[in-house]
């Protein structure tokens, strides 16, 4: 098992840090400048497919909410999209009916399996 800071069990870690002005607080209004958002999936092998889902949905939203790639970092422990059990090459989805693909050519992996 990958192992990431001495966190072993940990298979989806997601952290959101945003800054702010103190006057943007008070008036009830949010004018955030500077969000990052830290994704990783520390999850190997097949049978956790579903963890790199959830990370891969996680930075869907993130990327949905205005956050850009030079802002997410992405981090997969195993490649799951080309894993030779994968049917679908290439893709990975959030759901048996396959309604939504979420790896696609704008996910923008930053560290992956042992990198």
């Amino acid at each position: 098992m990958v192992s990431i800071s001495g966190l072993p069990h940990l298979w989806l870690f997601i952290l959101l840090i945003t800054t702010s002005t103190r006057n943007s607080l008070c008036a009830g209004t949010s004018r955030h400048t500077n969000n990052w958002a830290v994704i990783v999936d520390t999850s190997v092998f097949w049978f956790n497919y579903r963890h790199v889902a959830n990370a891969l949905s996680m930075y869907r939203v993130v990327k949905s909410l205005g956050i850009p790639d030079s802002q997410i970092i992405l981090m997969l422990a195993e490649d799951i999209p080309c894993n030779d059990r994968n049917f679908y090459k290439g893709e990975v989805f959030n759901n048996a009916k396959r309604n939504l693909e979420l790896y696609g050519e704008d996910v923008e992996v930053d560290y992956r399996g042992s990198e």
